[in-house]
């Protein structure tokens, strides 16, 4: 039963382009696009001073780089279907982590939502309402927890 499932998730989320070399060069350069920009994020956060709230940005980065990475060679054995659902799930959950984190709506890391959006748009075409969905629960749990009080708040100078 429990294989019956995955094949039926996977045939709901696996599309003709998934075959077509042109949309298979898109989905590596957009991941390329987002290993790039979180190394850089890495590279940024090791440079400024290190405090506890630093640290545990750097280590939702690495783990989200090693899952993008490992997506990415995925993607380059023929495997999309990882690449399509990891990768707006992962912006999402590195985003949100970071924003309850210090800062809550404040936080210069709610700019990753709608790029989320965008990226599972591309990525999964007509489906990417599950996308959608999941990224406005996410900000409407952090706006809840951000109203209530419960998210620190950093100094500007972090």
């Amino acid at each position: 039963m429990e294989k019956n499932i995955i094949k039926r998730i996977m045939e709901y989320f696996s599309d003709e382009d998934d075959l077509d070399p042109t949309f298979v060069r898109l989905v590596r350069n957009i991941l390329v696009v987002i290993i790039v920009a979180t190394f850089a994020l890495l590279i940024m956060f090791y440079w400024v001073d290190q405090k506890s709230v630093i640290r545990s940005f750097m280590v939702y980065l690495a783990i989200g780089l090693i899952i993008e990475l490992f997506t990415l060679y995925s993607v380059q054995r023929g495997n999309l279907l990882l690449a399509k659902l990891l990768i707006p799930i992962v912006l999402l959950a590195v985003t949100a982590v970071i924003s309850l984190i210090v800062n809550g709506l404040r936080n210069a890391a709610i700019v990753a939502f709608p790029i989320t959006i965008i990226v599972g748009s591309i990525l999964l075409k007509d489906r990417a309402r599950i996308i959608n969905v999941l990224v406005l629960g996410v900000v409407a749990f952090i706006a809840v927890k951000d109203l209530r009080g419960e998210i620190p708040s950093a100094p500007a100078n972090i």
